[in-house]
């Protein structure tokens, strides 16, 4: 039996590899909800590497999932969505505050509007959403006086003296990072960070109660082919080499050494 997955974002860095390895199964049908922005696909997103890649592997609807009659569109006869649109980037987030939760929040209340409003006509069964690492915040430390605590971030002043060690927020005293957990506490300190965990939260309030399965992925720092190098925002584990190989003493790198690293 066919299930067909709808894949919001499905033509970003993320979604575009997801999509490849899924049509590459027979059981799956492939439907693809992307907005094409700019940031991420250039001025001519049509011609870029990530929606070239995808293009004849799905059924592809460009639009909005800010825009609720796109979404009840693409949403028509999916089994499993897998959402992926979302605006990204910690620091971009603090500046384009109503644009981040248009997108990432009220993209997603679209989505389970629209599922609200087939009632039993309703096919989905499962939710698979992209969340982030950035939920954690700053992550787990341990404080000699204190134990185990989770800091909001550095001081200016303590960085602009040379110092970036993380201190506790309650005696001032320098911390041993600890391994952060999925059982660690979520104290997200970016308005994208936010935004995600918001998502979380809607999922686990939403999909038990309209009796849809659901799973949450947090990544990290996700890297590899078809990464933008020029997004200041994203892309931190290919963008650093890319910089480094103009650095090398005047020596540029081998190709092979940026085999994972391709522009988009």
């Amino acid at each position: 039996m066919t299930a067909k997955i709808l894949v919001t974002g499905g033509a970003g860095f993320i979604g575009s590899e997801i999509v490849k390895q899924l049509s590459a199964h027979d059981e799956y049908e492939i439907r693809v909800l992307d907005a094409l922005t700019k940031q991420i696909h250039g001025n001519n997103p049509e011609k870029s590497y990530l929606f070239q890649s995808i293009k004849d592997c799905c059924d592809f609807i460009r639009g909005d999932v800010r825009d609720f009659t796109t979404v009840q569109k693409a949403l028509e006869g999916v089994d499993v969505v897998l959402h992926l649109a979302a605006e990204t980037g910690t620091g971009q987030s603090m500046y384009m505050i109503n644009q981040y939760n248009e997108v990432n929040v009220m993209g997603l209340s679209n989505i389970f509007q629209a599922l609200s409003l087939k009632g039993e006509s309703n096919t989905i069964r499962k939710v698979i959403l992209s969340s982030s690492r950035s939920v954690y915040g700053e992550g787990e430390y341990q404080c000699p006086n204190c134990g185990v605590v989770y800091p909001r971030g550095r001081k200016t002043k303590d960085m602009m003296q040379g110092d970036f060690t993380m201190h506790c927020d309650k005696c001032n005293t320098a911390l041993t990072l600890m391994p952060t957990t999925e059982d660690s506490k979520t104290t997200p300190n970016s308005l994208y960070a936010f935004t995600k965990l918001s998502q979380e939260m809607m999922i686990q309030t939403m999909c038990p109660a309209m009796d849809i399965d659901y799973t949450i992925f947090r990544f990290q720092n996700v890297y590899g082919a078809g990464q933008s190098l020029k997004n200041p925002y994203t892309g931190i584990l290919s963008v650093v080499p890319e910089r480094l190989r103009t650095l090398d003493h005047g020596r540029p790198w081998r190709d092979d050494q940026f085999a994972a690293c391709r522009v988009s």
